[in-house]
């Protein structure tokens, strides 16, 4: 019992400080609460969390599930950005004891700009049609893949994930409408152009 309660004590005052203080008066933001809600349940769930005491550990170990809870697939943060909030890797649990949110503002606000960056970058990348005669790679085992070194990476990464979510689209249709085309005999099969587009 007292070991579930070493474990739960550090999570829920992790969660009422995220949820409850702020700089700022702020509205309720459903959107905020959503994020705090799926990085609580990433700890909780797939972070392995071990009780700690709030210390120079639990600051590491809340800096890694925060940042891996809000961007998994690597998609959002790059090296840089990790590189900037290291800065709060080991004062998470002094700033929590002092309802002190730097290192989640730091971070969720950077999160946000990226989400908004992200949407700019990935009509561009719509826009154009893809080369599907380039042979290119991409791991999609996030966990393992590092985070981009600068914009320029990220950005690339987005292009090779977005190619890849396509041609995997492009590869759905053409199965449907072979499909169709043995039940009727007069169904005329789109273009592969036709499909990406």
């Amino acid at each position: 019992m007292r070991k579930a309660y070493k474990f739960l004590i550090p999570v829920l005052a992790l969660f009422i400080t995220l949820s409850s203080f702020t700089t700022n008066p702020v509205k309720n933001d459903p959107d905020k609460d959503k994020v705090l809600i799926s990085v609580i349940n990433y700890m909780l769930t797939n972070g392995h969390y071990v009780p700690k005491d709030m210390d120079d550990d639990f600051s590491e170990h809340v800096f890694k599930s925060f940042i891996e809870g809000l961007d998994p697939s690597r998609r959002y943060f790059t090296k840089e950005d990790i590189r900037e909030f290291s800065k709060h890797k080991y004062l998470i649990d002094n700033q929590l004891k002092n309802a002190d949110l730097t290192f989640y503002h730091v971070v969720y606000n950077r999160f946000i700009e990226k989400i908004k960056s992200a949407k700019t970058y990935y009509g561009e990348i719509l826009a154009q049609p893809f080369n599907f005669n380039k042979r290119e790679s991409i791991d999609i085992n996030y966990k393992e893949v590092p985070f981009p070194k600068n914009e320029n990476e990220l950005i690339n990464n987005w292009r090779k994930q977005l190619k890849l979510n396509t041609l995997s689209r492009i590869q759905e249709a053409q199965n449907l409408e072979k499909e169709k085309a043995k039940d009727n005999k007069d169904f005329k099969k789109s273009s592969f152009k036709a499909l990406e587009a």
